[in-house]
């Protein structure tokens, strides 16, 4: 006998249009791509993480797709037993979580800087200002990266917005054509 398909819960952010338009059209394509309806679920701002379990178990979901940050939020809190993809966010690598697997936002850097070479052929030099403890991981991949496409990458760290604002200042002050910024992601460098 065929195991039965598993029950697919979607978790989004209840925000505003035009916004939200993006999350519904992600839903649109699982429902298309699952040939089955899944239970979709808005997630508020202020949610009840007691009913969203209740509702959840009595739909006997399996597996969510936490969409967006607060999709996200939400399902980390949900027991280990419901496997999680997440996507529509910036994810980090996370091996304490329950998300298992996930389609992040972050660019990979390979392909960043391979579209930079095409773009600007003149740059030599990549700055970066980052938050060790948010963004090391995706760092630690730029190094390979920037030696493939002959860049040197020149990572700074920074631990506040402070840190951060004084190193992007010392940079512009000495750049030229031959230099590139990337700016990460991170409301703690950003």
């Amino acid at each position: 006998p065929m195991a039965a398909p598993p029950h697919i819960g979607v978790l989004y952010p209840d925000i505003r249009p035009p916004y939200q338009d993006v999350f519904l059209d992600i839903i649109e394509g699982i429902e298309d791509i699952t040939k089955d309806s899944v239970k979709i679920y808005d997630i508020k701002k202020e949610f009840d993480e007691k009913a969203l379990r209740h509702s959840l178990e009595e739909a006997h979901i399996d597996v969510v797709i936490a969409l967006g940050r607060r999709g996200l939020k939400a399902a980390r809190r949900l027991p280990s037993v419901i496997d999680v993809v997440a996507g529509a966010v910036f994810l980090k690598p996370d091996k304490k979580g329950n998300v298992g697997t996930g389609i992040s936002l972050n660019p990979d850097p390979e392909l960043l800087f391979g579209r930079l070479k095409q773009l600007a052929p003149q740059v030599r030099r990549v700055s970066v200002v980052y938050n060790p403890v948010h963004s090391g991981w995706i760092v630690e991949r730029a190094v390979a990266a920037a030696q493939k496409h002959a860049l040197s990458l020149n990572a700074l760290k920074a631990e506040n917005l402070k840190q951060a604002a004084a190193l992007y200042r010392d940079l512009t002050k000495s750049a030229d054509s031959s230099q590139a910024f990337w700016l990460l992601q991170d409301s703690s460098t950003l």
